[in-house]
């Protein structure tokens, strides 16, 4: 016990000796202020930029569907929230991806832009849904009323990351 004692009084010592004291004194060197007001600067400026820049969303739904020259019909089955954000997703760009369609557009895909979305069928959670899709890249290369299925890929940047964050922290709480 005695020497536990001795110890905490020698450390206590030890603080308050002059060597510490002058150390603990000093005022930090200008790279280290700047460095440590840099850092501040950078993690404020990132902050700012997931307040207000749009993040986007990316959606992906498998698709059985027929194209005629720049214009394709696209059946896809989604769930309720996602016919209410395709629904709003009118004049949207989307890219239709492909091993059945002609070696020039399977690696970049079909881009197109949706014009119509039509609900087909309804069956517990799923939507039968149709979209409508004017073709952009297509050129007249593609062969005429092909049918073809695929992945379609869609876009969103409506929110930005503090809103889908804070949407999601609503969504799990309810």
């Amino acid at each position: 016990m005695e020497e536990l004692k001795e110890n905490i009084s020698y450390k206590e010592v030890e603080l308050l000796s002059e060597e510490v004291q002058e150390v603990m004194n000093r005022i930090p060197s200008a790279i280290v202020r700047w460095g440590m007001t840099v850092m501040a600067i950078i993690v404020v400026g990132m902050l700012i930029v997931a307040a207000y820049v749009p993040w986007p969303r990316t959606m992906e739904y498998p698709f059985e569907g027929h194209h005629d020259g720049a214009k394709a019909l696209i059946n896809v089955t989604l769930t309720d929230e996602e016919v209410r954000v395709i629904s709003h997703a009118k004049h949207r760009n989307v890219t239709l991806y492909s091993p059945m369609l002609s070696d020039e557009f399977t690696d970049n895909g079909l881009s197109g832009i949706i014009t119509d979305v039509s609900v087909r069928h309804h069956v517990d959670n799923e939507y039968n849904t149709e979209l409508n899709i004017k073709l952009l890249n297509t050129e007249n290369r593609c062969d005429t009323m092909s049918t073809f299925s695929g992945n379609i890929l869609l876009f969103l940047s409506e929110n930005t990351l503090f809103q889908r964050i804070t949407k999601h922290i609503r969504d799990r709480k309810k």
